[in-house]
């Protein structure tokens, strides 16, 4: 017998470790005294008598007094199975018409509780700059598809680091749509050869003269936005969040409005291109 190998399956069926041994144990010999086993398992001789009374208890050994001495033998296995499978089987159908009767006095409450729906539960808001990176990068490792996006200042990461997340997203094949104010591109050399790393490594890139908002679509689930404050018409950083598809949805049909009437890198760099020699004459 592989010793190692049936004590393992043993112990999957519900036995313990010292179970297991001693159980194994008393199939080297017809009987076995408890200084007997305890040679085998390497168990202390009063632990050998408790894990045998628990073995007897289970129906997997019996003993037998010759005298004062106690001798013990293993029973029947197809029988101290059975009967473990059919205990098992009365435990489980126990548990079943317990379950029922919980599921009859709970799942109404339940389903009340859900049908229930907050609409605030689809809206997250954020107002710390730390918070607002983190679940912003979040999004981006998660998104399984496409990501469209909305560049817009204040920005809440460095563009090198927004970059460089972007560069991230297109390694896992995720589509990546992002239109730029056209300032950002004029901005400074360092922005510019930011943006156009990011072009030249398959993100599709466009720019417009000014955009209505911060915006980022993931998966056409998720919304992130952070609109100007009302009062002082400034850009904020604090950013809403909308965990709904039918509101990703219509989002992305204004991204696309947007994308179509924007200019592609080429196309602005020839514009500032000619520009420039006008300029020169």
């Amino acid at each position: 017998m592989d010793r190692e190998k049936i004590i393992k399956d043993f112990i999957s069926f519900g036995l313990s470790k010292r179970e297991a041994k001693v159980y194994y144990t008393l199939f080297l010999k017809k009987e076995l005294s408890a200084a007997e086993i305890q040679k085998h398992v390497s168990i202390l001789r009063t632990k050998v008598y408790e894990i045998l009374l628990q073995l007897m208890n289970k129906g997997f050994c019996a003993e037998r007094k010759i005298g004062r001495l106690k001798k013990y033998y293993a029973t029947d296995p197809y029988q101290a199975f059975q009967n473990q499978i059919n205990n098992l089987d009365g435990i489980l159908k126990t548990k079943k018409n317990i379950v029922s009767e919980i599921l009859n006095h709970i799942a109404p409450i339940y389903e009340k509780n859900t049908s229930d729906v907050n609409p605030l539960e689809f809206i997250e808001i954020l107002y710390e700059r730390k918070r607002i990176c983190e679940r912003y990068i979040h999004l981006q490792q998660t998104a399984q598809k496409e990501i469209m996006i909305f560049t817009k200042k204040p920005y809440a990461l460095p563009e090198k680091d927004n970059v460089k997340n972007a560069f991230n997203v297109l390694q896992r094949d995720v589509t990546l749509e992002t239109i730029y104010e056209i300032e950002d591109f004029e901005n400074t050399e360092f922005e510019k050869e930011m943006i156009e790393k990011f072009a030249y490594s398959g993100g599709k890139t466009r720019f417009i003269s000014e955009l209505p908002m911060k915006l980022a679509i993931f998966d056409e689930k998720i919304t992130m936005l952070a609109l100007k404050d009302p009062v002082s018409l400034k850009p904020l950083i604090t950013t809403i969040i909308i965990n709904h598809p039918d509101y990703a949805r219509a989002q992305k049909e204004i991204f696309k409005a947007y994308w179509k009437r924007s200019f592609s890198l080429e196309e602005l760099i020839e514009k500032y291109s000619n520009s420039r020699k006008i300029k020169e004459k």
